[in-house]
C-alpha cells in the first residue's frame, strides 16, 4: 500500500492485490478448459488447441508478431503451425496458462525444438538447464550438434567440455564414428582434448576411418597432419603409426610418419595438449658461470604462480630428469665443472 496526499489535502492509498495476475490467469485457464471466449484454434499435426489470442500474444515472441503485426494470420480463426509436435505445442499452450512446465527425458528434446520455434524463452532455457545436466558418454556429440544448430553457446560449450574431457570413450561410440571428416579434425586439433598419450589420439582417428575403411582411408594423411606426432616416442611411432597396415600402404602418410621420424626432437616447439602435464617444474642450473643452485620451483596453472617446492640434495646443472609414478628423478650433471654421477629423487 502507497500513500500520497491529494494538492487538496486529502489522502490517496494505493493497494496492490499480490495475487490478482495468478487469479487472472488461472481464470482465463479455465475459459480455456471450457473453450469459452477462444478466438483462435491452433493446428498442430492435425489436431486442434484452442486458444486466446492475448495469452499467446503476451507469453511469445512469434504469436505477438503474428497477432499484432500485418500478418495473414492476424484475422484467421484457425492458424496451422508446422515444423512441431503435437505434445510439445500443448505443453507450450498450458505453460502460457498455467507457468508451470514438466520436461522429461524422452520429451526435452523435442520441447526444446518448439520453444526455439515458437520463442518461448523461458521454456527454451529451462530445456537447456535440463539438457546440460543430462549430458553423458552416449549423449554429448548429440547435444553439441543439437546446440550448434540453435546458436546455443552455453549448452555447445558444457557439451564440448564433456567430449574433450572424456574423449577416449567418446571416439568409442557410434557417434562419433559418424562425424564428418571435419567434425573429427576440429576434435582432434583442439589444445583441450584429454589424453595421456598422443598415440590415443592416432588409435581414434584410426577407429574412425576403420567404421568405414573403403570410404574414409583417403583421410589418413589429414589426420597424419593433425595429430601431433613429436609427442609420440620413437619406439611407438615406429611401432603403432608406421608399422599400421593403412600407414604402410599409403606412400602420402608414409612419408608423413618419416619425416617425424627423421625431424622428431626439432619439433619441440610445437604446442604440448593441456592435459599432458598439471605443472611445470623448474630444477636446480646455474645463475652465474659455476653457480649451480638445487631449488626447485613448481609453475601452478591454476593459480598461475610459481611455487617454491622441496630442494634437490645436491646442486648441480645440465643434469636429466625422468619422471615415473608422479616422481621427479634427477641424474647425473655437473657442479663447478666436476661430472656428477649420482642420482636423487
Amino acid at each position: 500500500m502507497n500513500e500520497d496526499i491529494e494538492d487538496d489535502g486529502g489522502e490517496i492509498q494505493t493497494f496492490l492485490h499480490q495475487h490478482h495476475a495468478g487469479c487472472v490467469l488461472s481464470r482465463l485457464h479455465d475459459l480455456r478448459e471450457r473453450e469459452e471466449l477462444c478466438d483462435v484454434t491452433l493446428v498442430v499435426d492435425g489436431s486442434a488447441i484452442q486458444a486466446h489470442r492475448a495469452v499467446l500474444a503476451a507469453s511469445s515472441q512469434y504469436f505477438n508478431a503474428m497477432f499484432t503485426a500485418k500478418m495473414s494470420e492476424r484475422n484467421q480463426a484457425t492458424v496451422e503451425i508446422k515444423g512441431i509436435d503435437f505434445v510439445s505445442a500443448e505443453t507450450l499452450i498450458n505453460f502460457a496458462y498455467t507457468s508451470q512446465l514438466t520436461i522429461t527425458d524422452s520429451r526435452v528434446q523435442n520441447l526444446f525444438l518448439a520453444a526455439d520455434l515458437l520463442q518461448f524463452k523461458w521454456v527454451k532455457d529451462s530445456c537447456i538447464h535440463f539438457i546440460m545436466q543430462q549430458i553423458d558418454i552416449t549423449n554429448c556429440l548429440g547435444v553439441r550438434a543439437l546446440a550448434e544448430r540453435h546458436s546455443c553457446k552455453a549448452m555447445y560449450e558444457a557439451a564440448t567440455r564433456f567430449v574433450t574431457e572424456n574423449f577416449l570413450k567418446v571416439s568409442q561410440t557410434e557417434d562419433f564414428h559418424n562425424l564428418s571428416i571435419n567434425e573429427v579434425l576440429e576434435l582432434v586439433r583442439r589444445d583441450d582434448v584429454n589424453v595421456s598419450d598422443e598415440i590415443e589420439i592416432f588409435k581414434a582417428c584410426m577407429g574412425w576411418i576403420e567404421y568405414n575403411t573403403l570410404k574414409r582411408k583417403q583421410h589418413l594423411a589429414e589426420f597424419l597432419k593433425a595429430i601431433r606426432l613429436p609427442f609420440i616416442p620413437v619406439k611407438n611411432l615406429q611401432k603403432h603409426v608406421s608399422g599400421h597396415d593403412l600407414v604402410k600402404h599409403d606412400v602420402y602418410s608414409l612419408d608423413i610418419v618419416k619425416e617425424a621420424l627423421t625431424f622428431h626432437f626439432e619439433h619441440a616447439g610445437m604446442k604440448m595438449r593441456d592435459s599432458y602435464a598439471e605443472t611445470v617444474y623448474i630444477l636446480g642450473g646455474e645463475t652465474s658461470f659455476m653457480k649451480e643452485v638445487k631449488t626447485v620451483e613448481r609453475f601452478n596453472p591454476e593459480s598461475t604462480q610459481w611455487e617454491g617446492v622441496k630442494s634437490m640434495t645436491e646442486a648441480r646443472a645440465s643434469f636429466t630428469v625422468a619422471t615415473l609414478e608422479g616422481k621427479l628423478y634427477v641424474i647425473g650433471g655437473y657442479r663447478r665443472g666436476r661430472k656428477l654421477n649420482s642420482m636423487e629423487c
